[in-house]
């Protein structure tokens, strides 16, 4: 029996053609598909470096909120409890 061995080649092509095929996949059975394009970008380098040593402004934002969340009944009394924190 001969066996052909190929080696998977990661490049554009295959990409798109892999893309292509989970879509239509995720399409038929009612699943989300990611729109290129949309949405953010991530976190840049220096912005990983500050969540990651406690420094990031947005990371402190986030460990407010999340404390405060199990404390009040809904989102407007949330903002009003953010207001008071800041």
């Amino acid at each position: 029996m001969k066996q052909d061995k190929v080696k998977y080649n990661s490049n554009k092509r295959t990409y798109y053609g892999i893309r292509n095929m989970s879509d239509k996949l995720c399409r038929e059975h009612g699943l989300s598909v990611v729109v290129p394009g949309k949405g953010s970008k991530g976190k840049s380098y220096a912005e990983y470096q500050a969540e990651k040593t406690g420094t990031s402004w947005k990371g402190k934002i986030k460990i407010a909120v999340d404390a405060l969340i199990p404390q009040v009944a809904g989102f407007e009394k949330l903002l009003r409890r953010l207001e008071i924190v800041t």
